[in-house]
């Protein structure tokens, strides 16, 4: 069995496939800026076939639901919803706030023009002041997917359920 995990709401789309101890066997990113999101099919496949693995062990599906490029964000989730269902698998949309703060251990803020906001009980609101246990969203070390899929091997109840959507 096998977590696939997808980011389209990034200025690069990638996924990542983890065993289900968290072992990275594919990591697939695309830089190319014109065909943003147009793409991650392509790189799915990709992905499972580098891996080798058969698309039918898939059984849960990470995918980030921004904040970032809207229309990335929604062909990514409509990507995780569509293989949900065909794969009979468990989907989850995780937002970037909970990425970074899993990733680095900081609170993650996002800049919006001259403001800083950050996530206060499932809202943005913007921040009285940033210190240093704080962190910038998108200054992560490794690629969205793979930090997705490595929240999700043990602890995927936080998450919501996107098949709750169809």
């Amino acid at each position: 069995m096998f977590i696939l995990s997808i980011d389209t709401s990034s200025k690069s789309d990638s996924c990542s496939i983890v065993t289900l101890s968290g072992e990275l066997i594919a990591n697939i990113s695309s830089e190319i800026p014109s065909v943003q999101s147009e793409n991650i099919i392509d790189l799915i496949d990709f992905a499972v076939q580098s891996s080798r693995i058969d698309k039918r062990e898939i059984y849960k599906i990470g995918v980030c639901k921004g904040p970032g490029s809207f229309t990335g964000a929604r062909v990514g989730m409509a990507a995780a919803l569509g293989m949900s269902i065909s794969l009979k698998a468990d989907v989850f949309a995780i937002d970037k706030f909970d990425i970074t703060e899993f990733e680095t251990g900081k609170k993650p803020f996002f800049k919006r023009g001259n403001k800083n906001l950050i996530k206060e009980r499932g809202k943005l609101v913007e921040a009285k002041g940033i210190g240093e246990d704080w962190i910038e969203i998108g200054a992560l070390s490794l690629t969205n997917s793979i930090v997705i899929a490595r929240m999700l091997v043990n602890n995927d109840k936080k998450y919501r359920d996107l098949s709750i959507l169809y």
